[in-house]
């Protein structure tokens, strides 16, 4: 079971919103994304789409290990755009994603209040709008084993309820398993004192398993 600090929450695909404010239309982009490059292109993109609006507003939040944020008013009053959209996705509690706000100018201006209300809106709406799941850091761990060993290591995975994710049986075997990042290393050591019959207290980085390597993928 996934520990609570490795759990955070995001949406699964792109969803809109869509309204009009004293004359100017706002069309919300929300959709998830993990790479500032990319959301440069989606970005650009839509830009592209809506040549003729006036405004493309952003926020986004990535990372929830280490958290990389940003957003832009583009051209709009300070403060009265992005921060708000960003706003948002804070009182969420999201990560791994970008709001993207379009704007028609309608031809009256909103004024300041007007403007972050509209823009909080804008994400808001689209927040709403979309399925938040939920996803869990975790390291993916490759065991190499001989055949030697197989009955015993698939045993103690099983007791230590450690998921398999993909199991190869050629040469040699070869198992991926998935564990939170917070209890990794302590599975993989609970697994190495099983294995070899030792209290944990005396497993360390330096006690491997006899026809068991450990490589840690991501």
């Amino acid at each position: 079971m996934a520990h609570t600090e490795d759990i955070y929450h995001t949406i699964d695909k792109l969803t809109l919103s869509e309204f009009k404010e004293k004359g100017s239309k706002f069309i919300g982009y929300l959709f998830p994304t993990t790479n500032v490059e990319i959301f440069e292109e989606t970005l650009n993109k839509i830009r592209k789409e809506h040549i003729k609006a006036s405004h493309h507003c952003f926020a986004y939040r990535m990372n929830f290990e280490n958290e990389i944020y940003r957003f832009s008013d583009d051209g709009e009053p300070s403060g009265t755009a992005g921060k708000p959209m960003y706003g948002q996705i804070i009182k969420h509690n999201l990560y791994d994603l970008a709001c993207i706000s379009v704007r028609y100018y309608g031809g009256t201006n909103l004024g300041t209040s007007g403007l972050i209300s509209a823009y909080r809106a804008s994400c808001a709406m689209a927040i709403d709008n979309a399925t938040i799941i939920e996803k869990t850091l975790a390291h993916i761990v490759e065991l190499k084993f001989d055949y030697s060993i197989m009955g015993n290591l698939m045993s103690e995975l099983k007791q230590l309820s450690i998921p398999i994710i993909e199991k190869k049986l050629e040469e040699e075997g070869s198992l991926k398993i998935e564990l939170p990042k917070s209890v990794t290393k302590e599975k993989i050591d609970v697994l190495k004192s099983k294995m070899l019959g030792v209290s944990l207290e005396q497993i360390n980085d330096q006690v491997h398993v006899s026809g068991l390597k450990i490589n840690y993928l991501k």
